[in-house]
């Protein structure tokens, strides 16, 4: 057989965080040009086998920052193509900075990165990136919360629903950001050895995320469940199990039960909930733009190397009494210092940058006709099983939504389609 060629092909990393918007852009494509042909798969679980029987002219990756085992057999497979960075992380605090620098001549010379604000736009000139390869875009993660996309969300009412909660309670939602409580000392010594930080670094990190694991934990059940429901949402890194069981073997109070939801993405909880709270995770600034309020959990201090300049412009709630205080609050304060200053550094909320990013991939097509190169069948058929029938693949990172089926990718598609844009 002979290798399919597509004009672009979009790799993702993670289904909940990227989906819709990879869906958007395709959608904006086909909107330009309905003859341009697109594909959309799962990096973890396809990048071996698409490439013996598929090719591109335009590959689209989620991340960048030099060949790793992922590029390595990427850029083997399509040698041909043009590479686009969309760079879903542009948030850091200083801890996390070391693993997401450009390290090699490819990431800094042949890769076009996608940025959100002029923020990232210097972090990679700096990091020796070409000043032609950097493109200010808008950010990506906040266009989804365009009026205009909103139909395309579950209400409160269809959740409670599905998830069997109560829609007249006040939701609280907790997107947690404490993965590295759940880091073993192997996978501690492997963060050090990669330079992520040092090794005295990563103990306090660890042992910080842990201790404020057990505050969060007690402060979350001491609500009443009468009138509150709890919707914890663990990071993409951490299984639903790991995060009950360490509730049951750290939380004290025999009152409220939280609900551990995997499902679904953390945009569809945000517009839901009523009050969404979290440690250092940057979901809070979407929740912000979406108009919900928004306060960051704090009760331990952070180390110089956590803190973050938005920081500064989120509310904190520092001990169980204060967060009991607003969380039972009968009208609640928005984050209008943060959603500022999320507006100052990416722009309006709009899906401007969907279109900007369909608009250029458009244009860097151009006329060219890629000749054919023979494929492989049972190649095919290893992918096409690995989309069918995700169960029976892991991934050995063990991202419980890395798995991208037919089906889902199918529902997804046909909701954007019905939007009305």
């Amino acid at each position: 057989m002979k290798r399919k060629i597509v004009d672009v092909l979009f790799f993702i990393e993670h289904v909940s965080r990227e989906l819709e918007v990879i869906a958007l852009i395709e959608r904006e494509l086909k909107k330009i040009n309905p003859s341009i042909r697109t594909h959309i798969a799962s990096l973890y679980y396809e990048f071996r086998t698409l490439g013996t029987w598929l090719d591109a002219k335009i590959v689209v990756m989620p991340f960048c920052y030099g060949i790793d085992l992922y590029y390595k057999q990427i850029l083997y497979d399509f040698p041909r193509a043009t590479f686009i960075n969309l760079a879903f992380e542009q948030i850091f605090a200083p801890i996390s900075i070391a693993g997401r620098v450009p390290k090699d001549g490819f990431s800094r010379h042949a890769v076009t990165h996608f940025a959100w604000g002029d923020d990232f736009r210097q972090f990679l000139r700096n990091q020796g990136v070409d000043a032609e390869r950097v493109i200010v875009n808008g950010n990506l993660p906040l266009s989804l919360y365009a009026p205009e996309l909103r139909s395309f969300y579950p209400s409160k009412q269809d959740l409670a629903r599905k998830f069997g909660l109560d829609a007249r309670k006040r939701w609280v939602f907790f997107p947690e950001n404490y993965a590295v409580a759940f880091l073993t000392d192997s996978s501690l010594a492997a963060f050090v050895k990669k330079g992520s930080y040092s090794q005295e670094e990563g103990s306090k990190y660890r042992e910080f995320a842990r201790k404020s694991l057990t505050y969060v934990f007690d402060w979350l059940t001491s609500l009443d469940p009468e009138h509150f429901e709890v919707i914890v949402r663990p990071r993409p890194a951490i299984t639903v199990r790991q995060y009950r069981d360490a509730f049951m073997n750290r939380s004290i109070n025999e009152g409220l039960k939280p609900r551990f939801i995997k499902k679904l993405g953390v945009r569809e909880w945000i517009l839901a909930s009523d009050l969404i709270v979290s440690s250092y995770s940057t979901t809070l600034i979407e929740s912000a733009v979406a108009g919900k309020p928004t306060f960051m959990l704090k009760p331990l201090p952070y180390f110089d190397f956590m803190k973050a300049d938005w920081h500064d412009y989120v509310q904190t709630i520092g001990d169980t009494q204060e967060f009991l205080k607003i969380a039972n609050k009968k009208e609640l304060p928005l984050a209008d210092e943060l959603t500022g200053w999320a507006k100052e550094k990416f722009g309006p909320c709009s899906i401007d940058p969907i279109q900007g990013i369909a608009n250029y991939l458009v244009s860097g097509l151009g006329t060219e006709r890629f000749p054919e190169s023979p494929g492989s069948c049972a190649g095919f058929a290893l992918s096409w099983l690995k989309r069918s029938i995700p169960l029976l693949y892991r991934h050995h990172r063990g991202h419980d939504k890395d798995r991208l089926s037919v089906f889902v990718l199918g529902r997804e598609r046909r909701k954007i389609r019905g939007l009305d844009i």
